[in-house]
């Protein structure tokens, strides 16, 4: 197996080939991945939630908001201006819009493109050449340039930021397995694999020590201050690197024992094992 650091890649022309396949007429799509209708698809929530859905979502995000600020939760009273903007469900969801099945479908596929090929797992073929598309935003506009070029007819410019973080907004209104499943299997057709990269934050530090071009200026006093300011800063990251380690190695720990992701499910069903990278019960 090559180091990710030492893995070849394919050209750009031949990612573009790779995606390609995927990127079928939007009627094609529609019978494969809705073959009974999209609007009577259960993958239609993705674009028009429930107002259910709507409501757990804002609880959810109110909830992480005062986990990470360390603030009690807003009460409930305080919450009254919001819900009254959640509509009552709808046949095309609480929020109204208008289905539109082929913009729709070809938005999903670039969005679940993304969940595959980005977020530092690794799409590779039978010889561990890497169809690398770039960065999370370089991947995300490697996509949008792809269905520009492809979908033109309808009338959709996109960019980088329709796909940037993939499914990540809304993915617990639908199941999406089957979608992961026919890329996957496409996948497996073309002789690829996918590498898993399990998610963890990083700690990036941009600080930088001063310099002293203008010595006739040099204070000694201040030079003490900004050492002892420079040790407290490096000693501060120190802790909260400590701390991010002992997240990703207690979600590890988790994902070994908790339902597979929708992502991981479908490799499995189509390839007949976990992916590389996805942590073992047994590890």
């Amino acid at each position: 197996m090559w180091p990710v650091e030492d893995r070849p890649s394919h050209s750009q022309e031949a990612c573009a080939e790779l995606l390609h396949r995927f990127l079928l007429d939007p009627g094609e799509l529609l019978e494969a991945l809705a073959p009974g209708g999209w609007e009577r698809s259960p993958l239609l929530r993705i674009f028009h939630p429930t107002a259910e859905q709507l409501r757990a979502e804002r609880e959810s995000m109110r909830r992480n908001l005062a986990a990470l600020s360390g603030r009690p939760e807003p009460a409930v009273e305080e919450e009254a201006e919001a819900e009254e903007a959640v509509a009552e469900a709808e046949p095309n969801g609480a929020t109204g819009d208008a289905i539109a099945p082929e913009r729709e479908i070809v938005d999903l596929l670039g969005r679940a493109l993304w969940d595959v090929f980005s977020q530092n797992h690794a799409v590779i073929d039978a010889g561990g050449r890497e169809f690398n598309l770039g960065s999370f935003r370089g991947s995300a506009g490697f996509i949008a340039d792809s269905l520009n070029r492809r979908y033109a007819g309808l009338g959709v410019g996109y960019d980088y930021l329709d796909f940037y973080m993939g499914t990540t907004l809304g993915a617990d209104r639908a199941d999406l397995r089957p979608l992961y499943r026919w890329i996957f299997a496409r996948l497996k057709e073309a002789g690829c694999r996918w590498i898993y990269s399990f998610p963890r934050l990083y700690l990036v530090d941009f600080g930088c020590r001063p310099r002293f071009d203008d010595w006739s200026s040099y204070d000694p006093s201040e030079a003490v201050k900004a050492e002892l300011e420079e040790a407290e800063r490096a000693k501060e990251l120190e802790t909260l690197a400590d701390k991010l380690q002992r997240w990703y190695e207690d979600d590890v720990r988790r994902a070994r024992h908790e339902p597979l992701p929708a992502i991981v499910a479908a490799y499995r069903e189509v390839f007949g094992g976990l992916p590389e990278g996805w942590p073992h019960p047994d590890m």
